[in-house]
């Protein structure tokens, strides 16, 4: 078979497709998801013992603010590489955001 007749034969079988959702509103259904797995998680495993005092520690909510902050950032950089034409900027997000949780 030759080249031009493979090009034609494949791009008469061309089915339009539905572009992705913005990379912003893939990480929220993906952490929606991720959410409700951690509250069955929650509800099987048992908490700390001094979840309680832990939780009035403000260096501690920090870090966890921090870490989440960081996730979330590099889902949205990890969803943005693979749309093509997207910005490339957003993939130093997580970045700086790991490098300000290393402040803390």
């Amino acid at each position: 078979m030759d080249t031009e007749r493979l090009i034609r034969t494949l791009a008469g079988q061309v089915q339009p497709v539905r572009p992705l959702r913005r990379p912003w509103r893939r990480t929220l259904a993906w952490t929606a998801i991720g959410a409700v797995y951690l509250m069955g998680l929650v509800m099987l495993v048992p908490l700390r013992n001094d979840l309680d005092a832990r939780i009035q520690d403000p260096w501690f909510l920090l870090e966890q603010a921090a870490a989440l902050l960081t996730g979330l950032t590099a889902a949205v950089a990890a969803f943005a590489t693979i749309v093509p034409g997207h910005r490339r900027r957003v993939v130093a997000w997580p970045i700086a955001a790991a490098r300000r949780s290393r402040r803390i």
